[in-house]
């Protein structure tokens, strides 16, 4: 889907680009993403801007203690990038995640910070959307979920290989353990130590380094995970 038709379909875009010169429009791209992909990593230099258009977005805070602290659950219209660009920083402050198929319109920083600057209108609309975004996530600070690294990795594994053990009995996670920490938005020390805790509880196997998982693996993270929700 070109941006032209993506812009086209959204009234919202509309308003938001409707003053946008050519040169920033060519420029720009659309992607359409999976869930549970990795859009941005905390603490990496992040030069773009991210517009989501369609779906939602899980943005997290990773500690060294083995938590994740979840504090957003967002959904389209908004932003990513945007507050390190408006305080003139370059390391992402948070991890951001696909939390379904979402579509985005990704923009370069250095393009987008002109344009606004020319453009009050888009600013004025920039603006009170990055409010109400920002608004929301502090309103709903009461409401906030810590939660392991090992349950985000047990449902991680349970959404994409509980089709495949269905269908052949044993799924291998295509990923290698350094591909899944960056899925998952945590360190490669951190993945090691809940994968060896996984294993160690019977809920997955390693094979020449790769994830297995059957039938009684997935049933008993599913129960496991159920037993979170109590």
């Amino acid at each position: 889907m070109t941006i032209q038709t993506v812009i086209e379909n959204n009234e919202w875009l509309q308003q938001l680009f409707e003053n946008l010169p050519d040169r920033y429009l060519t420029r720009m791209e659309y992607l359409e993403l999976p869930s549970h992909k990795l859009i941005i990593k905390k603490g990496i230099d992040n030069p773009y801007i991210f517009i989501l258009v369609t779906g939602e977005m899980l943005v997290m805070n990773e500690y060294d203690n083995g938590r994740n602290y979840s504090y957003a659950v967002k959904k389209a219209p908004g932003f990513m990038g945007l507050l390190e660009l408006l305080a003139e920083e370059k390391k992402s402050t948070s991890t951001v995640i696909t939390q379904c198929e979402s579509g985005f319109i990704r923009i370069k920083k250095q393009d987008f910070a002109t344009w606004i600057q020319s453009d009050f209108k888009a600013y004025q609309t920039v603006s009170r959307y990055f409010a109400k975004q920002m608004y929301f996530s502090i309103k709903d600070v009461g409401s906030i979920g810590v939660f392991s690294k090992k349950k985000n990795m047990v449902k991680y594994l349970v959404l994409h290989c509980k089709q495949s053990v269905i269908s052949t009995g044993k799924a291998r996670l295509p990923l290698n353990r350094e591909e899944l920490a960056f899925q998952l938005g945590m360190s490669l020390r951190t993945l090691y130590r809940v994968t060896a805790s996984l294993e160690k509880e019977g809920l997955c196997s390693l094979e020449k380094g790769k994830i297995t998982v059957n039938f009684q693996q997935i049933e008993l993270m599913e129960e496991y995970l159920e037993n979170e929700r109590e």
